[in-house]
This record gives structure tokens, sequence and C-alpha cells, in this order.
């Protein structure tokens, strides 16, 4: 396997945010198709139904960083790394099922969608098995070719949602759900043939050692998600799900603004971690990555300010007026956000 020193982050960067800005434009004209077509109380459910499924699926994603750290550091586990992955996935998508299906009234009446309790099911198995192994996949530091796999994801989802959503009938944001599960579906083998490593029955050690790291970083992931989240989950709680819709379709707007630095940083971490464990600065790393990390936010953050109504309207049309009010402060946060972090 391809070690994260073997690679060039600023290389792996600039071929992931190309990737990224190509799955950017199918996601920003699928949101508009379906922002329109079902209008803000379906086109918000959906998003406010995939929220909580982010927040439910935290503990596979915590989980996944320990195994992405080790994975960098650590050749000889590795097979027993992934067996960990699958087990634990198991385990919590069992627990979070359960869970999900006795709050199943409670989904329905926040998300606005009958079949809410199916839906968060199939996307919590689907999705975050997808993301978790993704995330295991960047342990190589290849973040190029784990962004242009979700890439072709995303081709694949907008068809299959369009089918779903506009030659079924009546599927609404039911479709949307059905046509990312279908291309997650179909990606996954992709992402497994990448890390190119076959299950095996971890030890009790290996478990012992993932934990060890995980008890950090599902907190960590967990409120990240949260901190990220958290106003479209207040809006769906304490307005409706068309308040969530006109907050995300602004959110559209502003994301290729965290681009850069959510992907360099996606690849600094196994780099810096194979670094110190071969014994050799990282400093460097560390510079290099912050001095190009803010190079979208800064002109979203002022054309959001200039031009917020001809933006918003335009593009998704005046059922979402309220997105207007939203968008220079969510480019604002993103910019700030930016700044203090480095």
């Amino acid at each position: 396997m391809t070690e994260a020193t073997d690679v060039s982050l600023g290389g792996e960067t600039a071929k992931a945010t190309i990737a990224k800005f190509a799955m950017a434009a199918v996601g920003f004209f699928g949101s508009i198709l379906f922002a329109r077509e079902l209008g803000p109380k379906a086109f918000g459910g959906y998003y406010l139904l995939f929220s909580v499924t982010k927040l439910a699926d935290r503990p596979l994603m915590g989980w996944a960083t320990a195994s992405k750290k080790q994975f960098a550091d650590n050749e000889t586990k590795r097979r027993e790394l992934v067996g960990a992955q699958f087990l634990f996935n198991a385990v919590w998508i069992l627990i979070a099922t359960a869970i999900g299906l006795l709050l199943a009234d409670r989904f329905r009446s926040y998300s606005g969608i009958a079949m809410a309790p199916f839906l968060f099911v199939v996307l919590l198995v689907s999705e975050s098995n997808y993301e978790a192994f993704d995330r295991v996949l960047t342990a190589s530091g290849r973040v190029g070719l784990s962004t242009w796999t979700d890439a072709l994801r995303s081709y694949l989802t907008l068809p299959l949602q369009v089918f779903f959503v506009f030659v079924l009938t009546g599927y609404a944001a039911d479709g949307m759900v059905y046509g990312l599960v279908g291309a997650t579906v179909f990606t996954f083998p992709v992402i497994f043939y990448y890390i190119g490593t076959r299950p095996a029955v971890p030890s009790v050690d290996t478990f012992f050692s993932l934990a060890q790291y995980a008890r950090y970083s599902i907190p960590t992931d967990f409120f990240a998600t949260l901190y990220n989240r958290l106003d479209v989950i207040l809006l769906g709680m304490l307005l409706l799900p068309a308040a969530a819709a006109n907050y995300e379709i602004a959110a559209q707007l502003t994301a290729p603004a965290t681009f850069v630095a959510t992907l360099a940083g996606s690849g600094l971490m196994p780099r810096v971690s194979r670094l110190r464990a071969e014994g050799k600065t990282v400093g460097q790393e560390v510079t290099n990555t912050i001095a190009f990390s803010s190079i979208f936010a800064v002109p979203i953050f002022f054309g959001a300010l200039a031009i917020p109504r001809a933006l918003v309207v335009t593009v998704y049309g005046p059922e979402y007026t309220l997105g207007v009010s939203l968008l220079a402060g969510i480019a604002d946060t993103v910019y700030f956000r930016r700044r203090q972090r480095h």
C-alpha cells in the first residue's frame, strides 16, 4: 500500500480540490433541481434527516479516525484494523437502529417525512460505512483518489435521484435518499478495492489500542459535527423543515470556501502521524498547509456580502427568499472560522 509520506500533500490537495469542484458542480445543479421541484418543506426535510444521521454516525467516524491513524503508523496490523472497523460499524449501527425505531414518531414529526425511520436506517448503513472506510483510505495520503471516488459517487447519485423523484412519482424526499444510497452501494467496492486489505478477526490488543485513541476522536468528531450542523438542526426543532431548506441553499452557495482547508487537513493528519512515527519534524508540513487553506474563503465572503439576493433568488427561486439574509451570515462564519483556526 502507498504510504502517506510517499505522496505530495500539495499535489494530492490540488487533485482533490479539482475533484471537489467537479462534485460540487453536480451537487449544485442537483440542489437547484430538487429545491425547485420539491419545495422548501420536502427539500428541508431531507437535509434534516441527513443531519440527524450524520450525528448518529459520529462514533463510527471517530473510530475510523483511530483506524486511519494506526493504518498510517502500523503496517503489520492492517488486516485486523479493517476487521475491527467492520465489527465496530455493525455493533454501532444495530444500537443506533434500535434507538431510531424507538424514536420513530419523533423522526416523522421532525423531518416531515412519513418514511423517516426507515430512511434513517438505510442512510446509516450505507453512508456511514462508506465514509468510515473512505477515511481509512486516506491513511495512505491519497486524498485525491478518495475525493475522485466520492465525485464518481456524486455523478451516480444525481441520475438515480432524478429517476426516483421524477420517474417513480410520489417518492419526493424519499427518492433523494434512495438515489444517494444506490450510488453509495455502487461505489463502496471501489473504496474497498483501493484500501487493498482484506479484513481479519482483530485481537484484543488491536481493539484496545483503537479504543485508546477513539475515546478522544469520537467526542471530538461528534462535537465538531454538532458545531457545524447545529444551525440547521435547531432550525428544524424550533421552526419548520422549510427554514432548514433556506439554510441549506445558502450553505450550498458558500461551500467552496471550505474545500481547500478541509482536503488539506484530511491529507495532513496521516502524513504528520507517519513523520512522527519515523522521528522526523512536522512543522514545515503544517506551515505549508496553513498557507493556502483560505484561498477560496476570502472571495466568497466578499461576494456574499455584495450580491446575496441576486445569488439566492435567481438560482433557487422566490420560495427561498429567507436564504438571502442567511447567505452573508454563513459566509461570514466560514471566513472568520478559517481565520481563527489558522
